[in-house]
Formats: C-alpha cells, structure tokens, sequence
C-alpha cells in the first residue's frame, strides 16, 4: 500500500508542472481582428493579448490570492516532511515493537497522504484562478 502510494506521489511530482499550463490557443482569431491597421477603434478584447495589460491584484500571476496559496502549499509541505522525518525516528526507535512500528507507519503514511491533498489542491486553486 505503501509503496503504491509512493508511486502515485511520484507520478503527480513529475506530472504537477504539465497539468497547470499556461493559457494556450490552438488558433488566434482575433488576433487579425486586433493588428489590423486600418481599423479605426479596436475592440476591447484586443487588451486581452497585449503584454503590458494590467495584472489582476488579486487573482493573477503575482496576486495576493496567489502568493497566499504559495505560502500555505510551502508551509503544509514543510509539516509534512518535517512529519516524515518525526515517523521515521519514531520507526527506528521502536525496537521492534509491533504497536509503535504500526503507528509509525501510520505517521508516515498520514503525511505522505497530507503532501498528496495539498499538491492536489494547489493544481485545483490554480486551475480556478487560471478560469478567473
């Protein structure tokens, strides 16, 4: 059970950056619309594309809401490995005993499933401000 664990965790470490793209379009069409030089007033949505548009302060790229996320992801990843570490000492030093192993596994497996939901939960928070 472990071990599968393990594998999923690795799997979602190596699969994290490609599942949060950033925007992506097959095909631009708008984009004649916007450099046409003869138009005389250009839509709105041309502001869309522009590099220099204003950021959102909240949900964008360097938004409160997302340096919020960063902070907390970082932190519950800290906890956890600190956790790790915490059932790993407590493994070693059980001497064999059946109850104390058992709860060790438990320390270990409990963070690893803590690690899981928060690197899940960062793609969510930021599939959700991507949709904003």
């Amino acid at each position: 059970m472990l071990k599968r664990l393990i594998v999923v965790m690795l799997l979602v470490a190596t699969l994290l950056p490609l599942s949060v793209p950033s925007r992506v379009r097959a095909v631009d069409v708008i984009d004649p619309v916007c450099t046409n030089p003869n138009a005389v007033e250009k839509p709105k949505i041309c502001n869309d594309n522009q590099p220099n548009a204003p950021e959102n302060p909240i949900v964008g790229p360097n938004g409160i809401l997302t340096k919020v996320v960063n902070i907390l992801s970082l932190i519950a990843g800290i906890l956890a490995v600190f956790t790790i570490i915490i059932g790993g000492v407590k493994m070693i030093v059980s001497n064999g005993d059946s109850n104390s192993v058992a709860s060790a596994k438990r320390t270990v497996l409990y963070a690893v499933i803590s690690l899981a939901i928060v690197a899940f939960a960062q793609v969510g928070v930021y599939f959700i401000l991507n949709k904003l």
